[in-house]
């Protein structure tokens, strides 16, 4: 691997369930061609040459999908049902990532190739930042991801108070970042 994308060593964490979903409920396993979707999914990710997680809710649900991702070689952690911050939080931890970069599990479309790629050229300036990489540059939603570091998501965890912070990982480390660049300029 890259010497510059050793420096970071990021864990992919991807946030998967059966549950949930009122349009499509068991989506992540919806197979095409024989392969579940997550399938598709971990193989591009496994592209990057990273570590990859699957962090499920610890509702009993997902025993299908977390049996189905470990037969692919991939770690899987089961965590809080209803904050997914605290499931990446205590997932992150568990695993000691300093570095983190968070996938949803619908996303099959996203490519490892081009996350490493990306990270090969980042360089943090401090413990405390957050990267988005995909949107702006003009690629279609769900191809995009998010990396940050632990200690930005620790802060996230424990100042975060809206349904939505807790529901979605980052709005809180958007907020966070955003207010260090204004105190920056």
């Amino acid at each position: 691997m890259d010497d510059k994308i050793n420096k970071i060593d990021p864990v992919i964490i991807i946030q998967a369930r059966m549950g949930g979903s009122t349009r499509l409920p068991g989506k992540v396993m919806e197979r095409i061609n024989g392969i579940p979707l997550i399938g598709y999914q971990i193989k591009r990710l496994q592209e990057s040459q990273l570590k990859i997680v699957v962090a499920t809710p610890d509702n009993g649900q997902n025993k299908e999908l977390i049996k189905y991702v470990q037969s692919l070689g991939v770690q899987t952690f089961e965590g809080d049902t209803l904050n997914v911050l605290k499931r990446f939080y205590d997932t992150a931890l568990y695993y000691g990532a300093q570095h983190i970069i968070r996938i949803t599990g619908d996303n099959p479309l996203i490519d490892g190739v081009f996350i490493k790629n990306q990270i090969k050229n980042f360089h943090p300036k401090s413990n405390n930042y957050y990267f988005a990489e995909g949107l702006n540059k003009g690629l279609p939603l769900g191809t995009s991801f998010e990396m940050f570091s632990f200690e930005l998501l620790e802060k996230a965890f424990k100042k975060a108070k809206s349904p939505e912070e807790f529901e979605h990982v980052t709005p809180f480390m958007v907020q966070i970042y955003l207010e260090i660049l204004i105190s920056i300029f």
